[in-house]
């Protein structure tokens, strides 16, 4: 995804101000909110514009009503300000840090037995969840086929998590493999015994959240995304291995 920040400042006259872009999918507005509230509290800025935008109507498939529906196109900024009668309380004796922001609780998950009887899964066998992301800046078709071929030979279900944005091209002819498109996947926890997953932010702390033991392939050529410093601090929350 190109930079687009420096260029808006440019164009609204902001010679006297950085730019810069955060990527953080459904949660990039919050994200950046929450960063500039931070570079405001530390007294070093007095004045931080937040821009979201998203053009999906360049990307999504209209003749898919599955998933066309869902995402359309849409753009918003905020000016943050400091209060100055709040902000000659800091610094504070205490911090409160929020959760992460999910798209998921533990009330939203379906029982066991849902998504397995809905695909054709028997109730009591072994199943894996493979989310491995879209694929749009690492190839990841030939880990994920590896994955799936050794998991199926010691007969292992798999449950393919695929992207609603990017669907693969890739079809297996293997009656253990099942494709699906569901937002958020893991609404299904219960009907997961274990799962193999990048450590995309949704991803990690669903994964954490509902305690889904995990096997984690961090995606090393983001740029904007540590998705390594991710997963390592999920290893040390004994939430996963690496």
């Amino acid at each position: 995804i190109g930079g687009t920040a420096a260029t808006v400042a440019t164009e609204i006259g902001a010679y006297n101000a950085f730019g810069y872009d955060l990527n953080a999918a459904c949660s990039g507005f919050l994200y950046a909110m929450s960063v500039a509230s931070s570079y405001i509290e530390s007294r070093r800025y007095k004045k931080i514009i937040v821009i979201g935008a998203d053009k999906m109507s360049s990307i999504v498939d209209y003749s898919d009503r599955n998933t066309s529906i869902i995402f359309g196109d849409g753009a918003g900024a905020a000016l943050l300000e400091p209060n100055m009668d709040d902000l000659a309380k800091w610094p504070v004796e205490e911090i409160n840090l929020t959760p992460p922001l999910l798209s998921i609780s533990r009330d939203d998950v379906f029982q066991k037995g849902y998504l397995r009887e809905k695909i054709g899964i028997p109730k009591d066998s072994e199943v894996a969840l493979i989310s491995l992301g879209a694929g749009s800046i690492n190839n990841i078709e030939n880990i994920r086929n590896y994955i799936v071929k050794k998991l199926t030979e010691m007969g292992i279900y798999v449950i393919i998590a695929d992207s609603m944005l990017k669907p693969t091209k890739e079809r297996y002819d293997n009656p253990l493999v099942r494709m699906v498109q569901e937002f958020p996947i893991m609404r299904y926890r219960n009907c997961f015994d274990f799962g193999i997953m990048a450590a995309g932010y949704n991803s990690i702390h669903e994964m954490m959240l509902l305690r889904l033991p995990s096997i984690i392939i961090p995606n090393k050529e983001t740029q904007r995304d540590d998705q390594l410093g991710r997963a390592t601090k999920a290893v040390y929350g004994n939430k996963g291995i690496i």
